[in-house]
């Protein structure tokens, strides 16, 4: 990983047999370079985590609103 994609940190996706699911299921995993942002939240749940200081967040939201 660190030869093709530059760098060390990684993700690390394990995907098992779904609930209540019946048929013949294997475990994988999925190693995923990180090359941006995302983490565990946003590519187990697809929601995007702000990465901002509330305190930056909250003076943005301010003057936004005057």
């Amino acid at each position: 990983i660190r030869e093709g994609f530059g760098t060390d940190d990684v993700n690390l996706c394990l995907y098992e047999r779904p609930p209540g699911g019946t048929e013949r299921y294997h475990w994988h995993l999925d190693v995923v370079p990180r090359l941006d942002t995302l983490a565990g939240l946003e590519l187990g749940t697809g929601v995007m985590a702000a990465n901002v200081a509330p305190e930056d967040a909250a003076a943005a939201l301010r003057a936004a609103l005057s």
